[in-house]
C-alpha cells in the first residue's frame, strides 16, 4: 500500500492525508488531479478507470480500492 500512497501523493501533488481522508479535504483534488489519477492506474496497474468511477470516489481509500481491484 505504501507504494500505491506515494503514486497519490504525485496525483495530489501533497502529502499529509491516509486511506480515510476524503477527497474534498485534499486542497490539490480537481479535475486534473482526477485525470492524473486515471492516466496513473492505466499506466502502473493496465486498469481502465471512468471519469464516472472517479466521481464516485469519497476518499483515498476509495482510490486504493480501484487500484486494487
Amino acid at each position: 500500500m505504501a507504494e500505491k500512497m506515494k503514486l497519490l501523493e504525485e496525483v495530489f501533488h501533497t502529502d499529509g492525508f491516509d486511506a480515510d481522508t476524503e477527497l474534498a479535504d485534499i486542497r490539490n483534488w480537481d479535475s486534473l488531479a482526477a485525470l492524473t489519477f486515471i492516466i496513473v492506474v492505466e499506466e502502473e496497474f493496465g486498469k481502465s478507470v471512468t471519469g464516472a468511477q472517479v466521481r464516485e470516489m469519497e476518499t483515498v481509500r476509495d482510490m486504493l480500492d480501484v487500484m486494487e481491484e
